[in-house]
């Protein structure tokens, strides 16, 4: 087993049945002599595999800084911390705070930190921003009134 071939290709070049070949190789895995390629695992150019899970995950990644900068094009502050109009000023803290967290420098992979390093850097500004606004009651209500305003 040494992560070119597949178990059917194995079967066909040792004298075993297919049951026994796929208990071996079960055995083989549990003991740890062995990893296994999940289906989808693809090899980076001469290098190790790269999961389809990881692909996956840089996908959401990029997906979701996409979404969160869409909602900063538009400007509105409550939509962008996931807040209804009527907040008060201690959702607009947790909101702000899962936000810091959701979009801070540990949360998104590197590579899609790279890629889209103005995008992040436009929604963190943003959301210090919708925070300073909004986490202030007086500001929050004058802010509200003017959403309200045709």
């Amino acid at each position: 087993m040494d992560g070119e071939r597949t178990l059917r290709e194995i079967g066909g070049m040792i004298p075993i049945d297919d049951a026994a070949l796929y208990q071996v190789a079960y055995a083989a895995i549990v003991l740890g002599a062995v990893l296994p390629r999940r289906a989808g695992d693809i090899r980076a150019h001469g290098g190790e595999p790269v999961p389809a899970a990881q692909r996956r995950d840089l996908a959401i990644d990029r997906q979701r800084v996409a979404a969160k900068h869409a909602q900063v094009r538009e400007g509105d502050y409550f939509s962008l911390l996931g807040l209804r109009p009527d907040a008060t000023s201690h959702e607009v803290l947790r909101a702000y705070e899962r936000m810091r967290v959701d979009f801070g420098r540990t949360a998104i992979a590197e590579e899609v930190a790279e890629e889209l390093a103005s995008e992040l850097a436009e929604i963190r500004e943003l959301i210090e921003e919708a925070f300073q606004i909004l986490g202030d009651d007086q500001l929050r209500d004058a802010y509200r009134e003017s959403l309200e305003q045709p």
